[in-house]
């Protein structure tokens, strides 16, 4: 049973080659990465993160069995995002699973890394 989880959606242009390039990028940090339909399902030794593609973006759910891990793969993913498609992101929004109390927004994601 997965205890801690934590959801985001991500406003992206082309969310499927977003999405394809994320599970490339962070490949060998999974035990396995499998597509069913509209998801890419990354599973890794303690937990899991699910990526949906929607029409405007892509939706992801991770979850876990400890908040280390649950840190450690959101990491992951929004390292790859910040890597991987900054030019294509139109905002974030992360807050905890089933809870909507928390959110965290920003309306464009930054051009350079300037202090």
């Amino acid at each position: 049973m997965r205890h801690h989880v934590a959801e985001a959606f991500v406003a992206v242009t082309d969310a499927p080659c977003v999405a394809e390039r994320i599970c490339t990028w962070i490949r060998d940090f999974c035990d396995a990465i499998v597509t069913q339909g509209s998801d890419r399902i990354l599973t890794f030794e303690d937990g899991r993160a699910i990526i949906t593609l929607t029409g405007d973006g892509l939706f992801f759910r991770v979850s876990a069995r400890n908040l280390v891990t649950t840190y450690g793969i959101r990491a992951l993913i929004e390292g790859s995002l910040w890597e991987l498609a900054s030019s294509s992101a139109m905002s974030i929004k992360l807050f905890p699973g089933m809870a909507s109390h928390f959110v965290w927004s920003t309306s464009a994601w930054p051009t350079d890394t300037a202090g």
